[in-house]
């Protein structure tokens, strides 16, 4: 909380490459050729999230409106309650239908203690 990358930062794992791009849903920030051209280049696009497609609604429309591809990743699903993860899961499902986005792939919803 009040902490937010600032500039594109490369992280290496075993086999791929994890980019942290910069922003807080932030629209201004990813409007530059920059980033919009780091974007294209990318093989795959993960976006992170932790409890709602709108934390990172202003990335996604950025995305569709190059015809860019998706994945979203809902991250500690396991800090939800039982009772409350299927109406969760559906949140988010309506969510991406109700913004209208159009590149999203996948959803995946990880849980923080069983990666």
């Amino acid at each position: 909380v009040g902490e937010t990358t600032k500039e594109i930062t490369r992280y290496d794992g075993h086999g791929f490459i994890c980019w942290d791009f910069p922003g807080r849903n932030d629209e201004v920030s990813y409007f530059t050729m920059e980033c919009v051209a780091f974007l294209k280049s990318l093989s795959k696009r993960l976006i992170l999230i932790q409890s709602t497609i709108k934390e990172s609604s202003g990335l996604m429309k950025l995305l569709d409106a190059n015809d860019l591809n998706y994945t979203v990743v809902v991250n500690k699903f396991d800090r939800v309650d039982k009772d409350e993860q299927d109406p969760f899961k559906n949140q988010i499902k309506m969510e991406i239908q109700a913004m209208g986005l159009k590149g999203v792939e996948h959803v995946y919803f990880l849980s923080a203690k069983k990666p």
